[in-house]
């Protein structure tokens, strides 16, 4: 598993999830608590979890990274959390292959953030055998601070 480090005095977090390919994705996004986080913190840090597809035509979603829980917990407390997408995926027609990736975004908005790096799926496992049966593909990673 990666860790992506981010600046502890910088701007906000941001996820970036795309999503490409004839295929239907569906995708769930949320913030996991570190190993270290007292017990009293719920171990998912959004309420409800975030989640969305690429059936709008866009294929690329971004998302503030925010501890739903406490939303103006200084951006420190994020060193040792954890970034968690899962996708269901199933094949719509006939295509080469989907290609899904989530990448890490730091700065006030989305549009001028600095993109921190990500992950990917396995080029080698994105294809579905038919149309009758979802696949699941998760990218999780972790972020610490500076």
């Amino acid at each position: 598993m990666k860790t992506l480090v981010f600046d502890a005095n910088g701007g906000q977090l941001w996820v970036s999830i795309t999503a490409t390919g004839l295929y239907a994705i569906s995708f769930t996004f949320d913030l996991l608590a570190s190993s270290a986080t007292p017990p009293t913190q719920p171990a998912i840090l959004t309420e409800p979890i975030i989640a969305g597809d690429n059936l709008d035509g866009l294929g690329e979603h971004h998302f503030q990274v925010v501890n739903t829980f406490h939303p103006d917990e200084a951006l420190a407390l994020y060193d040792g959390r954890f970034i968690n997408t899962s996708f269901f995926v199933k094949k719509l027609q006939d295509d080469p292959g989907f290609a899904i990736s989530v990448a890490l975004y730091q700065g006030s908005d989305f549009s001028s953030a600095v993109n921190l790096g990500g992950d990917q799926s396995d080029p080698s496992e994105n294809t579905v055998g038919d149309n009758n049966s979802y696949k699941e593909v998760g990218i999780k990673f972790q972020i610490a601070k500076k």
